[in-house]
């Protein structure tokens, strides 16, 4: 990988990606919160549906069926806009054990990020350059609510569509 790879989304996508590539793990990338057009879950407002950046769901009975999601922020005003308004996180949230903020290296602090998130910085290995992930504040692990039916049929197209 050249070090001089610019390290947009869709290559912050593709490093989460990787770390989840396992049988262990499903990943899904921009996921929309529920199908169709309007849902109570959006108050009923066309064009309201929210997506979560990555979400990975845990395969496991062990590790519980993990669910972890993650919001992608570029810059720090980015992620100033996000916590003017969280209503954009609170299904992500709602529906996982985990979230993370995912940034570039030194964007963020870990002590603006808000409670009951976590975030992860996107670094350089210094051996051999490679992207890596560095959890920098470890979000709460908590129980997730349980998963509404247009959700699970969101996620079942996006994986149905990733696969084609």
């Amino acid at each position: 990988m050249s070090l001089g790879q610019i390290l947009d989304a869709d290559k912050i996508k593709e490093i989460i990606c990787q770390q989840y590539n396992t049988d262990e793990w499903v990943v899904l990338k921009e996921v929309r919160t529920n199908t169709g057009y309007k849902s109570k879950y959006t108050d009923g407002y066309p064009f309201t549906e929210k997506y979560i950046d990555i979400m990975v769901l845990n395969c496991w009975p062990s590790k519980g069926y993990l669910k972890i999601a993650f919001e992608i922020k570029l810059t720090k005003n980015d992620f100033i806009n996000e916590l003017k308004k969280p209503e954009k996180r609170w299904l992500a949230m709602m529906y996982s054990n985990e979230f993370y903020f995912v940034v570039p290296k030194e964007v963020l602090d870990w002590r603006d990020i808000p409670w009951g998130c976590g975030l992860i910085e996107v670094i350089r290995n210094q051996c051999d350059g490679e992207w890596q992930l560095k959890v920098t504040k470890k979000a709460p692990l908590k129980d997730a609510s349980p998963l509404p039916e247009g959700f699970i049929m969101s996620m079942l197209r996006n994986a149905y569509r990733t696969n084609q």
